[in-house]
Parts: C-alpha cells; sequence; structure tokens
C-alpha cells in the first residue's frame, strides 16, 4: 500500500494507519478535553463529522488551520483575553473535536471513510465578529508561507493558546 499521508515526524502512513491514527487523535481530544459531559450516548468519529449539534451542544467543525488563524486574527484586532477564549476547544456549549487536527487530515479521512466533510463555524465565532475586517485569506497565506519552512507553527500558536487558558 501507499502511504496516504506523511506526518510532520517524518512517518509513513498507509491509509489503515492514517485512519486509526486520526481516529485516536480525535478521541484523545474529546477526553483531554473531556467533551461528553453533556452527551450521554456514545459517537462515532463519522457522527461527530456529520452532526452540528447533539442535544443543547454544538460540534464545531473548526481544525488547528482554523483556529490558528482566528487566534492570530483576535490578536491583531487586539480583542482581549474575552474573545480568544472563545477559540479554546469547549466553549459553553461548543465543542470542537477537531481542534488539534490539520485540515489536509481532516480532507483525507472524509476521503477515506466517504463522509462528507461539513465545515461549520459555530455561532459564537460569527456572533463575535472575531472574523471580521482582516483577510482570513491573507492569514491563511502567510501561515502557509510559514509552515513551509517551520512545520509546527499552527501548533505552536495553538498550544500557546491552551498554556495561557488559566488566565483567560
Amino acid at each position: 500500500m501507499k502511504p496516504a499521508i506523511i506526518l510532520q515526524n517524518g512517518s509513513k502512513l498507509n491509509e489503515q494507519q492514517f485512519v486509526h491514527y486520526f481516529e485516536r487523535k480525535v478521541l484523545y481530544t474529546i477526553r483531554k478535553f473531556k467533551f461528553l459531559g453533556g452527551i450521554k450516548q456514545k459517537l462515532s468519529i463519522k457522527e461527530l463529522f456529520l452532526f452540528n449539534k447533539i442535544g443543547n451542544i454544538q460540534i464545531s467543525h473548526e481544525c488547528l488551520d482554523d483556529i490558528s488563524v482566528l487566534i492570530l486574527q483576535a490578536m491583531m484586532k487586539n480583542k482581549g483575553k474575552q474573545r480568544i477564549s472563545l477559540l479554546l476547544p469547549r466553549y459553553k456549549n461548543i465543542i470542537r473535536p477537531f481542534y488539534l487536527m490539520s485540515r489536509e487530515e481532516m480532507l483525507l479521512y472524509s476521503k477515506i471513510k466517504k463522509v462528507k466533510f461539513m465545515n461549520n463555524l459555530p455561532q459564537i465565532t460569527k456572533k463575535h465578529k472575531i472574523t471580521n475586517n482582516i483577510q482570513i485569506s491573507e492569514l491563511n497565506s502567510f501561515l502557509d508561507e510559514l509552515w513551509k519552512n517551520q512545520k509546527n507553527i499552527k501548533n505552536s500558536i495553538v498550544n500557546s493558546l491552551l498554556k495561557i487558558e488559566n488566565l483567560l
């Protein structure tokens, strides 16, 4: 089998290994941030891709790429700690199970598993206008250029937010 993806650390994975890696990483994210507190039923990764809402829990499909851009944008607009805290993995009734996954990984998983990929921005992001004025495409281009030489830049931005989470 040819490799489906080459990870940042250089590991080459075939489709089956990649699916296993992806599902383990999403389940780790769910456990780490205690997402299932308000959800009584057990969910599959496919269901997380398909659903926008389960009960009163809203599922956001934002990934590492989206979050890193939104964090930079909020910082550039000097939105302060209240607005940046909206971008944490769990905010009130919004969960982001793909918080630590790249867009490339999400698209590849949805292709392998034949699941429709929905990119659902939560209402909270729209309501507080984090995404206005500064062009997301410009920030994405900027981060993609940095990504070519510095593979961990998006991870570093998101991890920095997680480290200061207690201060927000």
